[in-house]
């Protein structure tokens, strides 16, 4: 419907007497008025008219049935007008229209009670579009520390209709010297309002309030309190450990007499990460910093210290894939913190897949630490890699439970027999050069089971291998389990390098030589095949001189052969 000119409006005052029927703001504030007055009229006397270049704004006194008149105020916006709002002083604590109904009587009995401060009147706040349907709040009037204005906006609980809401809408903000001030909002005379003395308190705003009162008691539960505090930077090169937009969060929970309300402090804040901003929660009185989140459009390189991304630089990897999950903690006390970062992507070829991408860096006091560290899976060989960085790099690489037969298999090269690798673990430092790598290995082939073990070494003064080779066949229990050793050594000309085998128990010869399919003449002298218990083939050579021997140990005597060379 096409709405009143402002000039319309004005010609329905006479004499300070506002005289509009109803219906030409539109039906759905025609019900509502018919709901609040009983009449189909818009009445007010000593009307005072206010024009700005949107609102119309007329104030008169208004007479509705069951309450004392009251001063009332229309706001029409637009010419012609689109919208009316309706301010409705409700001096007897109730509301009702079409939707809703109020008993406020439980309110003001919670927050003022008979013998304290006088209590405000709650005003009805009527929004009508002329061509839509109203919308109706009510707004209760605080006074806050100083004096200045808050508002309240009532509202029921969602999960208990019979408890009441009050709290205030964003956007409002009144200047705090001190938090003791709080102790002067209802109820709340007797509370205490501290926190650690690290957190900076200087202009201190009240930014929200959130009282809950049970209306079938009469009684205040519990206030929710937001004080906005300063932003607090305790480090500007660290993201963790420089807070903006600091909020104190006071929950004071009010039971029943005799017992004393219980406060209860919080911190939140958000800090920068690159471009994003994350929020953080903090503890109080511990101090203790703690977040999670994910920034699709950040990375890395500008989510981390830039002295992270500096001790990174030296791996030569990149960290500008966008899409990240972030993490952190921190002790705002002792100025420690954590910071970590988790790329979100993969990458999936065949069997192979690449993912887990993490770095993290952190300070607990004794200088910075970069660590990293990733996950791959080749043809079901599960791959962990780990960068540290403390003092100077070192890759640490382990893989477990990788099905080598498999992986053979997938790079083309079939084997007829189940090769299972434990585990293997590399060492290195990028700063020493040194070099560790060891493996545990297993092969299957029917009854037969080998056991590898090496360890390889290489440093500054040289390098070195030993492994071991247990060999059993379950079929023959009188031979194995037979273990066969080796070891090398060099350093700049020297070389050292043994080989051998040994049993736990002498091997008799004739036992060996049957197991390979040798069988010998009963005639056959057995004191000619003695019992075997090790041996060994060693070679060396040591400033030019070179030795090469060769060692069996039998059960009751040794012997061997030795050929020098000087």
């Amino acid at each position: 419907m096409s709405g009143l000119t402002r000039q319309q409006i004005l010609d329905h005052i006479t004499g300070k007497v506002l005289s509009l029927p109803a219906d030409t703001l539109g039906t759905s504030f025609a019900e509502l008025w018919d709901c609040l007055s009983g009449t189909d009229t818009v009445t007010a006397t000593g009307v005072e008219t206010s024009l700005d270049d949107r609102t119309l704004t007329v104030s008169g006194t208004v007479a509705l049935p069951g309450q004392d008149p009251v001063q009332a105020r229309f706001l029409f916006t637009g010419d012609p007008v689109t919208a009316l709002t309706l301010r409705l002083p409700r001096p007897g604590w109730a509301y009702w229209d079409t939707e809703r109904s109020y008993d406020l009587a439980a309110v003001r009995e919670a927050l003022y009670p008979k013998g304290g401060a006088a209590p405000p009147t709650p005003t009805a706040v009527v929004t009508a579009p002329l061509g839509g349907t109203y919308t109706s709040r009510v707004e209760l009037p605080l006074a806050a520390p100083g004096g200045a204005p808050f508002v309240l906006l009532l509202s029921q609980d969602e999960q208990d209709d019979q408890r009441l809401v009050l709290a205030s809408p964003p956007g409002q903000a009144v200047s705090l010297s001190t938090l003791g001030e709080l102790t002067g909002l209802p109820r709340l005379k007797d509370c205490e309002f501290t926190v650690p003395t690290e957190i900076p308190l200087n202009g201190l705003r009240l930014g929200a309030l959130r009282f809950v009162v049970d209306a079938r008691r009469s009684r205040l539960e519990s206030v929710q309190i937001r004080v906005l505090a300063p932003d607090w930077e305790i480090s500007k090169d660290v993201s963790v450990l420089a807070l903006k937009d600091v909020g104190i969060g006071f929950t004071v929970a009010l039971p029943p007499a005799p017992a004393v309300p219980a406060v209860s402090a919080s911190l939140g804040a958000t800090i920068a990460l690159g471009d994003a901003e994350v929020t953080v929660s903090v503890t109080l009185p511990q101090l203790d910093l703690s977040f999670t989140g994910y920034l699709p459009d950040a990375s890395m390189s500008k989510a981390l210290p830039t002295k992270a991304q500096q001790e990174w630089n030296g791996t030569g990897l990149s960290l500008e894939e966008p899409g990240i999950s972030v993490y952190g903690t921190a002790n705002l006390r002792r100025r420690s913190w954590t910071l970590g970062c988790r790329w979100a992507g993969s990458l999936d070829a065949g069997t192979t897949r690449l993912d887990g991408l993490s770095v993290e860096a952190s300070d607990q006091g004794a200088g910075l630490t970069v660590t990293a560290g990733a996950r791959a899976t080749i043809a079901g060989a599960r791959c962990a890699v780990t960068l540290v960085k403390a003092g100077g790099w070192e890759f640490q690489g382990t893989v477990s439970d990788a099905d080598v037969s498999a992986v053979l298999a997938w790079i083309g090269v079939p084997v007829p027999a189940r090769i299972t690798l434990d585990a293997v673990s590399v060492l290195y430092g990028f700063g020493s050069r040194d070099f560790t790598a060891m493996c545990d290995a297993s092969l299957t082939f029917q009854d037969v089971t080998l056991e590898l073990d090496v360890v390889a070494q290489k440093t500054a003064k040289g390098t070195a291998l030993n492994a071991g080779l247990l060999v059993d066949d379950s079929s023959s229990p009188d031979v194995f389990p037979l273990l066969f050793t080796g070891s090398y050594a060099a350093g700049g000309k020297d070389v050292e390098a043994e080989l051998g085998w040994k049993n736990a128990n002498p091997l008799q010869v004739t036992r060996l030589a049957r197991y390979f399919g040798v069988s010998l003449p009963d005639e056959f002298p057995k004191t000619l095949l003695p019992d075997i218990k090790e041996a060994k083939f060693t070679y060396s050579s040591v400033q030019g001189a070179s030795n090469l021997a060769l060692g069996f140990y039998f059960a009751y005597v040794s012997g061997g052969l030795v050929v020098m060379k000087q």
